[in-house]
C-alpha cells in the first residue's frame, strides 16, 4: 500500500554560476526529488528499482500542457528518488511557466518488494516561483517594475553593485566670460552596458554635442537601456566676469582690453618702467563699489578711483588709477 509520495522541487538554474561580467546559460531541468512508500521492487542484481514516471505540467491559463515519461530508478531500501525533467521535450521552448500558475503532475504505477502491484498514483503539486527561472531564454521577465529581455538581465542589473552601470562627461571649455555668449562641446561616455536612450537635459543627444551658453549652466546626462540599466553624469561651465589690470600713459581710461577671468579679490603684479606709468585696475561694479590695495601688508592710499565707469560687454566697470611709480609691485585687492 502507498502512504505518500514527498515531493520537494529544485531547479537548475541554482546551478547558474557567474562567467565574467555574464551569466552561464540556464539549465533546461527541473529537479524532481520525492520517495515512495513502500520502496518498489529491486531490479535484477541492483539496489535499486526502475519505475516509469509521467511528469504533466499545466497551466489553469495557458492553453496545451508539457509532458515527459522517464524512466526513474528508486532507492530499493528507502524508496527515494530523483528525476530531472524537462529536456525531452524542451521545457524552455514551452511557455506553460508564463503565468506563474504551473502545476505539475506526477503519474506512476509499480511493484513493490512482495511484488504487490502499486497504482496507479497521480499527485499534483503547485509549482513555485523557483522553477520559472528556466524562463530565461523568454521574450522578456519582468521584476518589480521594469521589463528585462531576459533573466541574465535582470540579474546583471540586480548586481550592479558588482558590475555598475557609469557614465562620465565633460564640457569644453568649462569657463566662459559674463556677457558672451560661448560656444562649449559636451561629449560623454558610459560604461558596462550599451545605452538606447542618451538624454541631455531630458532631449536625446549624440556625443559629442555642439551648442553655446552665455551663462553659467549644468548640463545633465541620463543613459539608459531596455534592460533597466541607468547612468547619469553632469558638467558645469561657469562664467565670470574679466578683471582688467596693467599699465598705461593715461590717467583716465576710455577702453579696456586683455585682462583675465576670475574674481576681484586676488594678487596683481604690476612692473611700472616709465615716469608717465600709471597703474590701474578695473572690475564690474556687481562685484562691488570699492576696492582696497594692499602692498606689503599696508594699506597703498595712491590708488585713485575714477568718477566715470567703462561699459565693458554689457557691464559697468570700475577703474582705479595709481599716481606715476617706477618699479615692481604685487598688490593684494579686496
Amino acid at each position: 500500500m502507498v502512504k505518500r509520495i514527498i515531493m520537494c522541487l529544485m531547479v537548475g538554474f541554482m546551478a547558474v554560476v557567474l562567467a565574467g561580467a555574464s551569466f552561464a546559460a540556464v539549465s533546461p531541468f527541473i529537479n524532481v526529488q520525492g520517495k515512495l512508500t513502500p520502496p518498489p521492487k529491486a531490479d535484477s542484481g541492483q539496489t535499486y528499482g526502475t519505475v516509469s514516471m509521467a511528469f504533466t505540467i499545466t497551466s489553469p491559463t495557458i492553453t496545451g500542457s508539457w509532458t515527459q515519461t522517464k524512466d526513474i530508478s528508486v532507492d530499493a531500501t528507502t524508496g527515494i528518488f530523483n528525476a530531472a525533467i524537462g529536456d525531452s521535450p524542451s521545457l524552455l521552448a514551452s511557455n506553460i511557466l508564463n503565468n506563474g500558475d504551473a502545476v505539475l503532475n506526477i503519474s506512476l504505477s509499480y511493484q513493490d518488494a512482495s511484488s504487490n502491484n502499486i497504482g496507479p498514483i497521480s499527485i499534483d503539486e503547485s509549482l513555485n516561483s523557483a522553477p520559472y527561472a528556466l524562463r530565461a531564454d523568454a521574450a522578456s521577465v519582468t521584476y518589480g517594475n521594469l521589463t528585462y529581455p531576459n533573466v541574465s538581465a535582470a540579474l546583471d542589473n540586480l548586481f550592479g553593485a558588482v558590475y555598475p552601470a557609469s557614465s562620465s562627461l565633460q564640457v569644453n571649455p568649462n569657463q566662459g566670460e559674463k556677457g558672451v555668449s560661448t560656444p562649449l562641446t559636451l561629449s560623454w561616455t558610459v560604461s558596462n552596458f550599451t545605452p538606447t536612450s542618451q538624454k541631455i537635459d531630458g532631449v536625446e543627444r549624440t556625443s559629442p554635442w555642439d551648442t553655446s551658453v552665455s551663462d553659467t549652466t549644468t548640463f545633465n546626462l541620463v543613459a539608459s537601456d531596455t534592460s533597466g540599466h541607468t547612468a547619469s553624469a553632469s558638467a558645469t561651465i561657469t562664467f565670470y566676469h574679466r578683471i582688467f589690470w596693467g599699465i598705461t600713459n593715461t590717467v583716465t581710461l576710455s577702453s579696456l582690453s586683455g585682462g583675465q577671468l576670475g574674481s576681484k579679490a586676488g594678487s596683481y603684479p604690476f612692473s611700472p618702467t616709465a615716469e608717465n606709468s600709471y597703474m590701474y585696475f578695473a572690475f564690474p561694479d556687481t562685484l562691488g563699489s570699492t576696492a582696497s590695495f594692499t602692498y606689503l601688508g599696508a594699506e597703498d592710499g595712491g590708488w585713485v578711483k575714477q568718477q566715470n565707469t567703462i561699459n565693458y560687454n554689457g557691464y559697468n566697470y570700475i577703474v582705479y588709477v595709481h599716481s606715476p611709480v617706477i618699479g615692481n609691485f604685487t598688490y593684494t585687492v579686496n
